[in-house]
Formats: structure tokens, sequence, C-alpha cells
């Protein structure tokens, strides 16, 4: 059985679905590896740090213990207040936004783990937030977790992500439950890990 086929079986017993797996490849489709169920994806060679900080992410290192400041820019705080449910303590401490200008300054002040955005909100696109956080030193880096329920194009895809240096993931809002929604953050958390630690 290969590496693939080993990933796809673990997630067949129930004793064995919650654990954690790292993809360390030479050479892989890191999103085929994520659709299937890894929790972070490391191409060779890999630092010291790279692997550090995966297993931090993943809740596996002294470090895991901190808490990950996420801030969460949505207009509607009824949806706020669904993910901040999610994001519980002491894993995770919730700021919001409400506002394109709140979640910039926000996000420059504070400076969080993670910036989950929604795309759509009144008066204003997701869009800008975007590339008001790739266009300043102080946030460039943050990783994004894009919550829509929109079917993004593939324009629209590479106009969110279309900074290397600061990742960005986009998560669907169809069959939206807590447990992808968690697998999610992590994702979007790690995402970051060979970026200046190398």
């Amino acid at each position: 059985m290969d590496g693939w086929g080993f990933l796809i079986r673990l997630h067949e017993f129930a004793d064995l679905a919650a654990v954690p797996i790292v993809i360390i490849a030479g050479d892989t489709d890191v999103a085929l590896a994520l659709t299937h169920g890894a929790a972070a994806v490391l191409e060779k060679p890999i630092s010291r740090a790279a692997l550090q900080k995966s297993l931090n992410v993943l809740g596996l290192s002294p470090d895991a213990l901190r808490t990950r400041r996420v801030l969460v820019a949505d207009d509607d705080p009824e949806t706020v207040d669904v993910i901040a449910r999610f994001l519980t303590r002491p894993e995770y401490a919730v700021e919001r936004a409400f506002t394109k200008n709140d979640a910039i300054e926000m996000a420059q002040r504070l400076h969080p783990d993670l910036v989950l955005l929604n795309l759509m909100m009144e008066g204003f696109s997701g869009y800008q937030v975007v590339l008001a956080l790739q266009s300043d030193p102080t946030t460039e880096h943050i990783p994004v977790l894009v919550v829509t329920g929109k079917q993004l194009t593939k324009q629209e895809l590479a106009a969110v992500d279309s900074d290397p240096t600061q990742p960005v993931r986009v998560l669907g809002t169809e069959n939206f439950n807590r447990t992808a929604f968690i697998a999610e953050v992590k994702r979007a958390l790690s995402s970051g890990l060979d970026l200046g630690d190398e």
C-alpha cells in the first residue's frame, strides 16, 4: 500500500480519523493531499523550523498551548457569532471586525495569527481587505481564510490569492460544519509555515 492508500484507508476507521497526518514529500499535489485529509503538507527538503511550526499548529508541541488570535471580518454580527462559537478558548481568541476599515486597522494593530474574511459585504468587497493586507509589510504574511457562499471563478480565485507571500485559502459554506471548519482553520494556519523560517 502506498502513502495515498494509507491516507485514504486511515479515515475509514473512526478511532483513527482524528489523527493528524503530515505529508512529507518531494513532489506531491498539495491540494489533493489536503482534500484526502492531510493536516499539513511539507515539501522536501524541509527545514527544522517548518516542521516545528507544523507541529505547533497541529497541537503537537509545547508552543501549541499558545492561544491563536483570529480576526473575523464580516458585516453580519450573527455570522461572526456563529464562527466565534466554533473557535473556542483556550485554543482560539476571536477578535471581531464589522467594516473594511476596522478589519484593516485591527489586523495592523493586533497582528492576528489568522484573518477570517467574508468576500461579499455590504458597501465594500473583501477583496479590498485582502489587497490592503498584502500591500502592508506588517500584515502581508498573515494567513487569510476566505469564507464565502459564492462559487468563485478562476479569475476571482487568482485575484484573492495573487501574492505568494500571503497564503489565502477559500472555504465554501455549502455543507458547513464545525469539524470541516476547524480543519480548514488549522490548514490555513499551517499554510504559512515555510514563510520566513527556512
